[in-house]
C-alpha cells in the first residue's frame, strides 16, 4: 500500500512533459498559536511556524511541499513536520493528491502517507483525506474532513473533524473556523474540542496569521499529520 502512494506521488513530478519547466503557482507562510481553555496542568499549548510551496508542471500536475516547526508549551518539546504532495488538478473545481510525510518530536518521529481530495464550487469549498502510518510502534489511521463557506469576499466560515485511530490511544478533534483576508494577508481563529481515549475531552482555541502568495489559499491542500491537527501538549 505504501508503495502505491509513493508511485502516485511520483506521478505529480513525472506526469508533465519533461521539457516544460516547473513554476511556482502558490505559497504560504504562517504562524499559529493554540491552547486548551481549561488549563489546570500548566500551559498546554502549541506554537508553530509553517510554510507551503506549490510547483506546477502544467495545468494538471504539480507538487506541494510543507514544512512546520513548533513547540509544545507544557512539555517544552520541539516539533517538526515535513510532507510532499503529488497533485492532479482534475478540473477548475476539483483536485486530487497523494502525500508522504514525517512528524518528529524531540528527534523521534513517524512516517505517514495518504490520499486527499479537494473542491471549490461557488462560495463553498472542502477537502478530505485518509492517511496511514506507524504511531508509537502501532499501525494507525488518520483521517479528516473539512468544509468552508465564503460569506463575503474577505470572510470565510468553516468546520472540520479529524481523528487518529490507534489501538489504546485514539485522538479526535472537531472545530469551528473563521478566516478574514486583507489582500494576501489572512487572520484565522478556531474553537474546538479535542478528545483522548480514556481521558475525556477538552475545549481549545487557536489564533493565527498567514501570508498567501499566488492562489487564494496559497497552496492546494492543508498540512497533514498528527502535529498539524493536535492543539497542544
Amino acid at each position: 500500500m505504501k508503495r502505491i502512494f509513493l508511485c502516485i506521488l511520483a506521478c505529480g513530478a513525472l506526469g508533465a512533459p519533461a521539457a516544460q519547466a516547473a513554476e511556482v503557482t502558490g505559497a504560504s507562510l504562517g504562524i499559529d498559536y493554540s491552547a486548551f481553555t481549561d488549563d489546570n496542568a500548566g500551559t498546554v499549548s502549541k506554537t508553530a511556524l509553517s510554510g507551503s510551496l506549490e510547483l506546477g508542471f502544467d495545468r494538471n500536475f504539480g507538487l506541494q511541499g510543507d514544512l512546520s516547526l513548533g513547540r509544545f508549551g507544557l512539555s517544552d518539546a520541539d516539533t517538526a513536520s515535513v510532507a510532499l504532495h503529488g497533485l492532479y488538478h482534475a478540473s477548475e473545481n476539483a483536485s486530487l493528491g497523494a502525500f508522504f510525510g514525517r512528524d518528529e518530536i524531540e528527534g523521534k518521529g513517524y512516517n505517514f502517507y495518504g490520499a486527499e481530495v479537494g473542491f471549490e464550487q461557488g462560495q463553498f469549498n472542502g477537502d478530505a483525506y485518509v492517511a496511514g502510518g506507524e504511531f508509537a510502534n502501532i499501525d494507525g489511521t488518520l483521517m479528516g474532513i473539512g468544509v468552508g463557506y465564503d460569506a463575503t469576499e474577505a470572510f470565510t466560515l468553516g468546520a472540520s473533524y479529524d481523528t487518529l485511530d490507534v489501538e489504546g490511544y485514539d485522538l479526535s478533534r472537531a472545530q469551528l473556523e473563521a478566516e478574514y483576508r486583507i489582500d494576501s494577508f489572512a487572520l484565522t481563529a478556531q474553537l474546538g474540542s479535542a478528545e483522548i481515549e480514556n481521558a475525556g475531552s477538552e475545549t481549545y482555541f487557536g489564533l493565527g496569521a498567514q501570508f498567501n502568495f499566488g492562489a487564494k489559499r496559497g497552496a492546494t491542500f492543508d498540512q497533514r499529520g498528527v502535529l498539524a491537527i493536535w492543539p497542544g501538549l
